[in-house]
């Protein structure tokens, strides 16, 4: 017998899946390589804010993070309240957190 290919991965594939309501979901966050990239030059950043930085700055690094941290969090599917928390020592705990959790998940920060 030859190889029979499935309508659904054939040519008909896009006809079907639009005649039956099943559409393929975009991404909605860029790739796991991208957000540890930018996790990557993130935490950099925030590492090596000089001494006297103004605190609007150092806030916005760390949000900024914190955003990227969640992200990665969705993907790899790890609890977390990061953004749900406000600056201090609390959140800065929770961020070590989630950097470990991250980090047993095979990302490397």
């Amino acid at each position: 017998m030859g190889a029979h290919k499935s309508p659904a991965t054939g040519p008909f594939a896009a006809l079907i899946q639009r005649l039956s309501g099943h559409h393929a979901q975009e991404p909605t966050h860029p790739p796991i390589e991208e957000v540890a990239a930018s996790l990557r030059r993130l935490r950099t950043m925030l590492n090596s804010l000089p001494k006297g930085t103004s605190r609007v700055r150092s806030v916005g690094v760390a949000n900024a993070y914190d955003q990227m941290l969640a992200v990665a969090c969705e993907q790899l599917e790890v609890e977390n309240r990061l953004l749900s928390m406000t600056h201090g020592r609390l959140r800065d705990l929770e961020r070590i957190r989630v950097e470990y959790e991250l980090g047993e998940c095979g990302l490397l920060l």
